[in-house]
């Protein structure tokens, strides 16, 4: 087993359960938008870096694209007055067309140098991945400790309270879902140049499978604070994907993967359900289900 691949993979979307902790966690707001931001990310690059731009204004354009498709989704929540599930929904539907049109065809592999392909060394590609990883931590960390911070975890806790504090919690869905949306386009744009092409499929199915992260990151480290909260993005993810790669070495069907990871995110709400019952909630986050 390629235990330096799947702690690289595993680092990659953890940039995506931290985004997705934004929306889902500290806004209480079920987005999901995120499987196509994930995708646009990869597109946005791919398209890009295969048009000659520099590979770092390629990650400017695809966290702008990312966090204009999470913005659309609040305006369709804030402003249109659709609830939170449909506007995540519509948005959703409508970057398929998007990303479509922008790649031009279902895949597109990277022909110029980027991050990776000039690396021959893997442990390199490791602390690469490393540090992207760490630095949005770092970025969400102090992003989450300012007031702005403080008032946006409380919009999903309690809207009205942030109300009565003079303040619109529309201001803290808008900028949260773009922040979070842009950190998983980020995400979408790392796993394009890991794998060294861009598909109009590959977010497919990532949202059952980085909430089942997410739950299990939980249940290893309990979220009683932001920081924790925030590990067990990097936790969850890191052992999903061993999970992942351990069912393939075991010689599970690939077409089977997706229902063992249903099975497995319904085991972990379970689990999470059972061991806390009779027990005070000390968890931080709204509860999105």
């Amino acid at each position: 087993m390629d235990y330096v691949g799947i702690l690289g993979l595993g680092l990659i979307f953890s940039v995506f359960v931290l985004g997705m902790i934004i929306s889902f966690r500290f806004l209480g707001f079920a987005d999901l938008t995120i499987e196509g931001s994930f995708t646009l990310g990869g597109i946005i690059f791919a398209s890009c870096l295969n048009s000659g731009l520099n590979p770092i204004l390629c990650v400017i354009f695809v966290i702008v694209g990312g966090g204009l498709a999470g913005l659309f989704t609040a305006m369709l929540h804030c402003y249109v007055g659709i609830n939170k599930l449909l506007a995540g929904i519509t948005t959703l539907t409508m970057l398929y067309t998007v990303n479509l049109r922008i790649l031009g065809k279902s895949n597109m592999f990277l022909d110029n140098v980027h991050f990776f392909n000039q690396i021959d060394n893997e442990f390199v590609e490791l602390f690469i991945i490393i540090g992207f990883a760490l630095s949005v931590f770092v970025l969400l960390r102090l992003f989450l400790s300012t007031n702005f911070g403080l008032y946006l975890r409380a919009t999903g806790e309690n809207d009205v309270f942030v109300k009565n504090l003079k303040t619109n919690p529309k201001l803290f869905i808008i900028i949260g879902l773009t922040v979070a949306n842009a950190f998983i386009a980020f995400s979408g744009c790392l796993f394009c140049q890991y794998v060294g092409y861009s598909d109009i499929g590959s977010g497919q199915g990532m949202l059952v499978s980085m909430l089942a992260a997410m739950i299990i990151g939980e249940n290893i480290v309990r979220p009683t604070t932001v920081t924790r909260q925030l590990l067990a993005a990097f936790g969850g993810a890191i052992v999903f994907q061993f999970l992942y790669s351990l069912a393939l070495q075991l010689g599970v069907n690939p077409i089977d993967l997706k229902i063992l990871i249903g099975f497995l995110l319904i085991v972990f709400f379970v689990i999470t359900k059972y061991s806390y019952k009779g027990k005070p909630k000390k968890n931080i986050g709204a509860d999105f289900l």
